[in-house]
């Protein structure tokens, strides 16, 4: 349930998050930059190697995020006890459905922290 609850969360951020016009172009490299598509068939044909990239890249993101976040004074979340299984099996949840063929992983990742950062206690 709560991965569901989770993929629905990331499919609304991420349909506010599309650009207005089809038309702007960004180009853009790296795991972070890799659509759903390519995630899905990496999770399917190296399911192992695809999850410790993905994994990795995340958490790193959102270790960024935090540090920012604890630099400014502000809270920072928590991931909690089972969060690696609970980001995987978001992402390949989400990008399972060939509608979000297009959605990156940045995008996926932002929303993901946002959903910890909610779930974090305020001390």
């Amino acid at each position: 349930m709560k991965v569901l609850a989770g993929s629905l969360l990331v499919t609304a951020a991420l349909a506010a998050a599309q650009p207005a016009s089809a038309e702007t172009k960004t180009y853009i490299d790296g795991i972070g930059a890799m659509k759903c598509s390519a995630i899905a068939v990496g999770l399917k044909d190296e399911p192992a190697k695809a999850a410790n990239a993905i994994l990795g890249w995340t958490y790193g993101y959102m270790a960024r995020r935090n540090m920012e976040r604890s630099a400014a004074g502000k809270p920072y979340a928590q991931y909690g006890e089972g969060s690696a299984d609970r980001i995987l099996n978001t992402i390949n949840g989400f990008c399972s459905d060939k509608e979000n063929a297009e959605a990156r992983l940045f995008q996926i990742a932002d929303t993901l922290y946002s959903i910890f950062l909610e779930a974090t206690p305020v001390a």
